[in-house]
């Protein structure tokens, strides 16, 4: 797996990018689905909450049916 982001000192945005490879089973609320081998790549936003220099809350957002898509389970 590799990752790659840029992020704003002092903010509270967090872009990334991730690549990865399905070779674990995938759980979702759509069940389980078994690997494919196939590469996949994510653009998502993290948005985080900081309160006294800490984080307290964190939403990721990101393509869910794109990644099956790219995995092969759905067409």
């Amino acid at each position: 797996m590799s990752t790659r982001s840029s992020q704003e000192l002092g903010s509270t945005r967090h872009f990334a990018r991730k690549v990865l490879t399905h070779t674990g089973p995938l759980e979702s609320s759509l069940g389980s689905f078994e690997p494919t081998g196939r590469r996949q790549e994510t653009r998502y936003c993290s948005v985080m909450r900081v309160k006294d220099g800490k984080v307290v809350e964190g939403r990721d957002y990101y393509d869910a049916a794109s990644i099956v898509q790219q995995l092969g389970l759905v067409s």
